[in-house]
């Protein structure tokens, strides 16, 4: 186990072996032996290497408990291998403090998403799973205002990653143990690119294995993905039901409104046959002149981060669950500067200080 804890520390920090040779003062083959358990390290390597790789002394000697079954990536060619095992780690990582935490809190979890192993052959029965998702959520056919917190709401564990963009993955997702579901989010992405790969992985997680393996998969993810974000009937109650034109700058206020890129709104008014395949080229060659197809002109104001992990993070803190070490090795910078923040326990204790450090009930 100590074996494998490390190399998922060092790869979740993004260190080489020879890199985490360097910073704890020893040989990259001694690192090897270790990760390879051809050695072990005594107590002071272990404090060492736990300093090093930000983790505590006791997750090197910890069996994992929770164990997260990922379903695949969807990246550019040269993410490699480490980098994908590191992106791995650090969202198991997170996974396994937010399962933690709220098992302190005695949160329970309640299963909300739709049945899992949905059977999607075609384009039009993916479709038809996003408008029962909408359904069984009560969304109607509104504008979803920020789908991560939706979807944490549900139940769903979200992680974000930020990663290089010029080595940027779109998404990953998959079960711990069968039960509950995980996304990560690339935090680099801009909010629509992040909104439309969430739904994309959210259809993925719903799939059944047959629908995941099947040779046009990712067709049925995006068409989900555009009708769980902009439902058909939004789509025509907004576009009309046959259109011989759209305007960009049309486009341009839906996006704002539901959060799907000018680009999604094309391939939405496609798939819906609004348009014909002749109006969607000339769409294309439109945004491809203005630069639009790489970078649109607005950004959204949704913020479409995970944020379940912070609350819950505040929660324990306030109720002396955690100490604020504990909470700012959980959350950086969540917590406010020690001197920022007021004695709240000024009436119980007499404490007369302005500042929360010269009272010791609040730490």
């Amino acid at each position: 186990m100590i074996a494998e804890r490390i190399r998922q520390a060092r790869l979740a920090a993004g260190f080489t072996q020879e890199q985490l040779a360097d910073t704890v003062g020893m040989t990259k083959q001694v690192i090897s032996k270790y990760e390879n358990d051809k050695s072990e390290p005594n107590a002071s390597v272990i404090m060492k290497l736990a300093r090093a790789l930000n983790q505590e002394p006791g997750y090197f000697l910890s069996q994992p408990q929770t164990k997260v079954d990922w379903m695949g990536y969807r990246s550019r060619a040269n993410l490699g291998v480490k980098a994908r095992e590191g992106i791995q780690y650090r969202a198991e990582t997170y996974v396994e403090q937010y399962v933690s935490l709220a098992e302190k809190l005695a949160m329970e979890y309640v299963e909300t998403l739709p049945t899992r192993g949905q059977t999607v052959r075609t384009v039009d029965e993916a479709e038809m799973l996003a408008a029962s998702v909408r359904q069984a959520w009560s969304l109607d056919h509104m504008p979803i205002d920020d789908i991560t917190r939706l979807v944490e709401m549900k139940g769903g564990i979200v992680f974000g990653e930020q990663s290089d963009p010029d080595t940027r993955f779109d998404g990953l997702s998959g079960w711990i143990s069968g039960k509950r579901p995980v996304v990560v989010l690339n935090l680099s992405m801009p909010t629509d690119r992040r909104r439309f790969s969430l739904a994309h992985e959210l259809a993925h997680l719903l799939m059944d294995d047959a629908s995941n393996r099947h040779k046009d998969v990712e067709k049925f993810a995006n068409r989900f993905a555009g009708a769980f974000i902009v439902s058909k009937e939004a789509a025509h109650r907004e576009l009309g039901f046959r259109r011989n034109a759209l305007n960009l700058n049309e486009l341009m206020i839906l996006k704002r409104e539901y959060g799907l890129s000018i680009a999604g709104w094309v391939y939405r008014a496609r798939d819906l046959d609004i348009i014909s395949g002749m109006t969607a080229t000339l769409l294309w060659q439109e945004l491809g002149e203005l630069g639009w197809r790489r970078q649109e002109p607005i950004e959204l104001e949704a913020e479409e981060a995970p944020t379940r992990l912070r609350q819950m993070v505040l929660r324990a803190h306030a109720e002396g669950i955690i100490s604020r070490t504990q909470a700012e090795k959980l959350c950086p910078g969540c917590l406010p500067p020690v001197k920022m923040r007021f004695c709240l326990h000024a009436r119980s204790c007499g404490c007369r200080s302005r500042s929360a450090s010269a009272c010791l009930q609040s730490q």
